[in-house]
């Protein structure tokens, strides 16, 4: 069941990325990112108050690294950072293009675990160096291209979503999954307006109106429920399994793009989606391997 939350979550969040783009032709990418985020909030709270009066006593174990408040806006602080890059590079790439760098994390996430007590396979400095080969096709798709400002955005993206998902792995099983996430997206939603403020954005109802599908899929859809997917299903699956999972984002968008936007890559750029899939691929077989015989990393 965890493993079908996560690629539900990944199959959700291929459809956010059209979305996003989408948006960028009515709001500003905080103005945007803060009301999807409210949007969220009250789309959640049903199932909060379901969680809380029927559930709550089952979610919890061991001692709390922080209270849940306090957890809350911590996430936030990295839901805001990642969402945030990525959704300003979808000013200037691609939804297809920007769900295969945003993959990147597949390869990030066992590098960063490694600083935190877990073993780094070989497998992840091939899968770093195929995905970094595939990197250079998708940033400069013909020779001599310049240099896109939106693919380096979303690779930053993938770096601060790493750290996302190592910090649900190590909290997830302390908190009400749904109650946590809520309380997140309320601080996020709370962070990207005041950042829209400081960066000048104008909201409008007019242009709040023109983006109102992409508001309301990314904040029902791509926003509250895939992220309670994530949270709920990397309690039963290590973090770097969970990331392999999550990566199936990369197909779910080009497969997106395709069919929304109309999106076609160039030879180039499919090139590169090949060796980003070919290092994806590397490190899951890895895993496939090692699992019979070792026993998985579980979470925290």
């Amino acid at each position: 069941m965890a493993c079908i939350l996560l690629i539900a979550a990944a199959l959700l969040w291929g459809g956010t990325l059209s979305a996003q783009r989408i948006s960028t032709q009515f709001l500003g990418a905080f103005s945007f990112m803060g009301i999807r985020y409210l949007v969220g909030v009250l789309s959640m709270l049903p199932i909060v108050y379901w969680e809380q009066r029927y559930h709550n006593h089952t979610l919890h174990e061991g001692k709390k690294p922080f209270p849940l408040v306090l957890a809350a806006a911590i996430l936030a602080i990295f839901l805001t950072a990642g969402t945030g890059f990525q959704q300003l590079g979808m000013f200037s790439t691609t939804a297809g293009k920007a769900g295969f760098i945003t993959s990147l994390y597949i390869v990030i996430v066992p590098f960063f675990a490694y600083f935190v007590g877990k073993p780094l396979r070989r497998t992840a400095l091939i899968g770093s160096l195929l995905a970094m080969i595939g990197m250079y096709f998708l940033a400069y798709p013909t020779d001599g291209a310049s240099f896109n400002r939106g693919d380096i955005l979303i690779a930053i993206c993938s770096v601060v979503w790493s750290i996302y998902i190592l910090l649900v792995d190590r909290w997830s099983v302390h908190y009400a999954g749904f109650t946590l996430v809520a309380v997140e997206f309320f601080f996020a939603g709370i962070y990207n307006l005041a950042l829209s403020h400081l960066a000048g954005e104008v909201i409008t109802l007019e242009n709040i109106r023109s983006a109102l599908w992409p508001i309301l899929y990314c904040g029902f859809l791509g926003g509250g429920l895939a992220y309670s997917f994530q949270f709920i299903g990397q309690r039963g699956v290590a973090p770097t399994e969970a990331s392999l999972l999550l990566s199936s984002e990369t197909v779910f968008s080009v497969i997106g793009g395709w069919l929304i936007l109309g999106e076609v890559l160039s030879g180039r750029e499919l090139v590169g989606c090949l060796f980003m899939l070919m290092g994806i691929v590397s490190s899951q077989i890895q895993l496939k391997k090692q699992s019979d015989h070792q026993t998985p990393d579980s979470p925290q």
